[in-house]
């Protein structure tokens, strides 16, 4: 799945990918041009249903914000992600506790929405959002075992087990609660705001997607493509999704 589009003061492309080991790819991604808003959800592996958990918790956070986001003002933003965040948990909690649905799934759900120069973000699980100026910059924190030791200064970088093994401690529909980390980030003009699934930075350190996105910052479709090209060429142990939004 691919794509790419330009309004007047943004420019946006998106990218996802199955990988190179597995038969389906269990990544939603999600974009609406003309509000802005990105949405990036990652079935979790080992659940009966990831490819079906991703799309409903991302088509249920979209269609909770198509519903409020032209009556909410933008310092309300922040606080409007994070109850769509919400809203998807608990529409996956009830799917589950019917006769209807699996009664086993989970996802990331990374939601982002741009208005004027502030980038609002709502995320839960381990998928990523990163800034772009001249450097690029982690935004979230990942909701996973070894990153709570690493803060907790139990674990050193050389102790993490293998990335494609994470376990996370909080995801949409599997965790009995959630708690959704919301962010506001400055923009200016030429910042590219990156969202991602763990399919790539599983394979790719953060120098290597800065290296990529400085390269071929002047076509977002290349960049989105060599960025999953790269990880596939690298392994490509996980489906791999991106999603870029350029300021103009």
């Amino acid at each position: 799945m691919t794509g790419k589009t330009q309004q007047t003061n943004m420019r946006i492309a998106w990218r996802s990918d199955a990988g190179s080991k597995r038969d389906r790819n269990e990544d939603a991604v999600l974009v609406d041009p003309r509000r802005s808003l990105v949405i990036l959800a990652d079935g979790m592996g080992g659940h009966a249903a990831g490819e079906v958990a991703s799309s409903l918790a991302a088509q249920e956070a979209y269609k909770f914000l198509q519903a409020h986001m032209h009556c909410t003002g933008p310092d309300q933003l922040e606080r409007l992600l994070g109850a769509a965040t919400l809203r998807a948990h608990d529409h996956l909690k009830s799917r589950m506790a019917s006769d209807n649905g699996p009664d086993d799934m989970g996802t990331t759900l990374l939601t982002a929405v741009v208005h004027g120069r502030r980038a609002f973000i709502s995320n839960i699980g381990d998928s990523r959002a990163y800034v772009m100026g001249t450097s690029l910059k982690q935004i979230t924190a990942d909701h996973a075992v070894e990153d709570r030791f690493m803060s907790m200064m139990l674990m050193t970088d050389e102790l993490y087990p293998p990335r494609r093994y994470r376990v996370l401690t909080q995801a949409v529909g599997a965790s009995t609660t959630i708690q959704p980390d919301l962010f506001t980030q400055s923009l200016e003009r030429g910042h590219i705001l990156l969202l991602c699934s763990d399919g790539l930075t599983d394979m790719l350190n953060d120098a290597m997607i800065e290296d990529v996105v400085t390269r071929t910052r002047s076509d977002l479709d290349r960049t989105a493509g060599e960025l999953v090209s790269l990880a596939n060429r690298r392994g490509g142990y996980d489906n791999i999704s991106v999603a870029l939004l350029e300021m103009l």
